[in-house]
């Protein structure tokens, strides 16, 4: 057996290990909480990026429909597409210029940015925002018109372009049922950034594969971009922005950091968040990975956010920090005061302080329990009503703690007798109440009668020998309750004592 000094030496050699693992667990949340936050900068973007390019691609759709699928304009096209004298082609180019014209100019005050027709065979025929730039094959540079021409299906997403980039919507066109080319209008995505900005007052920048844009863009469109300081694998649009907020005071750890982060995502696909310091304040950058047509990332959106959230949950982490060191200070004390409290007050509830039998109301909830078992599963269970006969007796000739020491005595004969799932309460006074679980009223009487047998030829210690009554009753489908079940064990207890006495009475069902 172990003295109290070993237990407490023992519980203070575990307790670095227990607050160890409970700060290893605190941390864990923390890093996960934090982990959250920064994704939810993510989903920010997304959805702000998503719900901005759903408006603009429900208008282009609009625009193509009631605007440009006409049949005059389709038949000039047509037309147009399938003449072999160059001065007429351009005739009808013109025409579809000064046709359009104004309808592109009012699109530009909504941020579309291009308007663009080709033929069936991808060569350009009208840059709206460059008309005297045709005759160029994009097969192999505009994988949506080459897309669209081949498949006759509308095509939505980011594309990288000559002399633009943009949110492309490129419908086929059809003149008589024959396919005669393609249309794209283009969203800006300087278009698709001011918005976001709209949505959610924060910086937003965009920048694109250094690599794409020189295999891509025209030669002499290259001065649209610019060098981005935080990486020289990507440029600026200056049509976007022609600057960038990381310019200024971005250390190199942070540039580094940048740059590692954004080499995962093109493999990966997937946005992130990253705290940096700019100009001696703490922000968040958050980076969204903008897809191609061809499901490549090919450039990314970021915004620049104040990290007040970051500095709470840090502010909130230090503060449980110090909570916990204060929380050691007093574990000791707490810990051990448990120990030796507990178990009493364990006891104190689920035990019969004098007889060491369940206590009355731990009996209660136990036979609640055994009940709704049998109602569910249609299990056996019996329940017997044991009483000392001529108690009084021995209390009024031996005196009450001779009464007490019978009673104690008592029910460690009857737990000698039970099965390990048997159970013993007192019920009150002495009074016991046996629980059997899975018994039937026969099995219960044979288990009962033994009991009895044994008490009746045990020589108690001061009183000698005594008798024992006992009622039973098995849970039916007549008895609704756990009380009932009780009241019926009682009913036949007191039929036992009524009719001699050292006896056990079964009820009359099963």
């Amino acid at each position: 057996m172990f003295s109290k000094k070993k237990i407490i030496f023992g519980i203070l050699l575990v307790l670095p290990a227990v607050f160890t693992l409970t700060y290893f667990f605190i941390f864990s949340n923390f890093s996960e909480n934090k982990k959250i936050i920064y994704e939810n900068y993510s989903s920010k973007l997304q959805k702000e990026y998503d719900l901005t390019v759903a408006g603009y691609t429900k208008a282009a759709d609009l625009i193509f429909k009631n605007m440009i699928n006409r049949q005059d304009i389709l038949s000039n096209l047509s037309t147009a597409f399938s003449e072999a004298d160059e001065s007429r082609v351009d005739i009808l180019r013109k025409d579809l210029l000064t046709e359009l014209m104004p309808m592109y100019k009012s699109l530009l005050d909504y941020d579309f940015r291009q308007l663009h027709f080709h033929d069936k065979k991808n060569v350009s025929f009208l840059r709206f925002h460059k008309p005297e730039k045709y005759g160029d094959d994009l097969t192999t540079i505009r994988y949506s018109v080459k897309s669209v021409n081949s498949e006759k299906i509308k095509l939505s997403g980011f594309e990288e372009g000559r002399i633009f980039n943009g949110y492309r919507n490129v419908y086929p066109l059809f003149f008589e049922g024959n396919h005669i080319g393609s249309v794209e209008l283009s969203i800006s995505i300087n278009a698709i950034i001011n918005q976001i900005k709209k949505l959610d007052d924060q910086e937003v920048e965009f920048i694109i594969l250094k690599s794409v844009v020189l295999e891509k863009v025209f030669e002499s469109e290259l001065g649209n971009y610019t060098e981005w300081s935080a990486s020289e694998k990507y440029l600026l649009d200056k049509n976007v922005n022609t600057v960038s907020q990381l310019d200024k005071g971005l250390s190199s750890n942070d540039r580094n950091r940048i740059s590692r982060s954004l080499d995962k995502s093109l493999k990966d696909n997937t946005p992130f968040s990253v705290p940096v310091r700019l100009n001696g304040n703490s922000s968040i950058l958050t980076f969204l990975p903008v897809r191609n047509l061809q499901d490549q990332v090919v450039a990314f959106i970021f915004s620049i956010s104040g990290d007040d959230e970051i500095k709470e949950h840090n502010t909130s982490f230090l503060l449980m920090s110090s909570a916990f060191v204060l929380l050691m200070a007093l574990s000791s004390f707490l810990i051990l005061f448990y120990f030796f409290s507990n178990r009493k007050i364990e006891s104190l509830l689920l035990f019969d302080q004098l007889t060491g039998a369940l206590s009355r109301m731990y009996l209660f909830t136990k036979v609640t329990e055994l009940f709704n078992h049998h109602k569910r599963y249609n299990s056996l269970l019996s329940v017997c009503m044991i009483d000392i006969d001529f108690f009084k007796k021995v209390n009024d000739r031996y005196g009450h703690p001779a009464g007490d020491s019978l009673l104690k005595e008592l029910v460690h004969l009857i737990i000698e007798n039970l099965r390990v799932t048997d159970f013993i309460g007192r019920y009150g006074g002495e009074e016991f109440l046996v629980l059997l679980p899975e018994t039937d009223r026969e099995t219960a009487y044979g288990i009962l009668e033994k009991i009895r047998n044994t008490i009746q030829t045990h020589q108690f210690a001061i009183v000698g020998y005594i008798t024992i009554s006992g009622g039973i009753a098995a849970a039916d489908e007549t008895i609704d309750d756990a009380e009932s079940l009780i009241e019926k064990a009682d009913k036949c207890l007191y039929y036992a004592k009524e009719n001699g006495r050292n006896r056990i009475v079964m009820s009359d069902r099963p």
